[in-house]
């Protein structure tokens, strides 16, 4: 496993992609429909950093394992609630009268178990994601702790994916349930680079670009209007071509350097809340223009604005709060 803070850069790549489909997907829908998709490369990449943690050698006390619990929180919670008073700002501005709902629904946005009832625009609606992503830090980290002490990593990985698949069809355990299949396909990842037991695909020249233009391929799909059977099948599609980008380009993409895209991608978690933020702004405040953002001349403008933004919430919010927390909550390993 390479040291903690070390970047790998691929991932960023694959960062980059994910938030790259979502901005796109959102403010010129009618060209590329996949921001939905983006988000499921967002949830395997995380289930293979946090098991890429977990698996380090003294990881498994009580202390580190609260630590890490900690640390996860509060690297995406300072721009969480940023983005949320953001959002009631924009909202306040341009839509006092649904100011009130957005209000209400601020303790269980800021508690990871409720959402405003109603829609209030991008901004509040990209924060489910946020929910999926506490619980899994949550929880987690006892799964594999308990799967680690029976020496079944595997095995349990395996059946909670399939517990997942269940979930879906059935339905029970709500979003959470429904996406965790995605974290543990990255989880599956993190075993296999740890034991550096690759499938014999992963080496095969062009797996990793095409993997790439798979997602892509998949982002053009319009989306069903509700989470269905054919939904989850395109989002269980984009998890396993993930998966599989993960382990080629652990083999395939090592030494390449692709600067401006592993910016984009360290930045990807500020794109993908600023975004929201500014799309709502220019679409509230500009009722006449409602559709400038999928005007194809708009879009350049758009995802320069939102980089542009997401730099700065990067560097002034992200990177003090998670360089503060590395400091002060530092895991003892064995």
């Amino acid at each position: 496993m390479p040291p903690e803070g070390h970047r790998i850069e691929y991932l960023d790549w694959l960062r980059a992609l994910a938030a790259g489909l979502v901005l796109i997907g959102h403010c010129a829908n009618p060209l590329a429909r996949g921001g939905a998709i983006g988000v499921s490369v967002f949830f395997v990449l995380s289930g293979y950093l946090i098991t890429s943690i977990l698996l380090r050698e003294g990881m498994f006390t009580v202390p580190n394992i609260a630590r890490f619990i900690v640390r996860r929180i509060l690297r995406i919670y300072p721009l969480y609630v940023v983005q949320i008073a953001l959002a009631l700002v924009v909202i306040g501005l341009f839509q006092s009268d649904k100011l009130a709902i957005a209000l209400d629904a601020v303790p269980g946005l800021l508690t990871f178990v409720g959402g405003p009832s109603d829609w209030l625009g991008y901004s509040f609606g990209v924060l489910w994601t946020l929910a999926v992503e506490f619980w899994f830090y949550v929880t987690f980290p006892f799964f594999l702790w308990a799967a680690n002490a029976v020496g079944r990593p595997v095995l349990f990985i395996v059946g909670g994916i399939l517990i997942s698949l269940i979930a879906k069809a059935v339905p029970f355990g709500g979003e959470v349930l429904a996406y965790y299949d995605q974290f543990l396909l990255g989880a599956l990842c993190a075993i296999a680079v740890q034991r550096q037991h690759f499938p014999w695909f992963a080496s095969v020249p062009g797996v990793f670009v095409a993997s790439i233009v798979a997602i892509v391929v998949i982002a053009q799909i319009p989306y069903p209007g509700s989470r269905n059977a054919i939904w989850y099948c395109e989002s269980l599609a984009t998890a396993a071509v993930t998966a599989l980008a993960i382990l080629s380009g652990a083999v395939q993409a090592q030494g390449i350097r692709l600067p401006v895209v592993a910016y984009l991608g360290r930045i990807s978690y500020s794109v993908y809340l600023m975004h929201a933020v500014l799309l709502d702004a220019l679409v509230f405040a500009l009722p006449v223009a409602r559709k400038f953002p999928y005007f194809l001349a708009s879009i350049p403008l758009f995802v320069i604005a939102a980089v542009a933004f997401s730099a700065l919430t990067y560097r002034y919010v992200e990177r003090p709060f998670e360089a503060a927390s590395h400091r002060g909550i530092r895991y003892r390993l064995a």
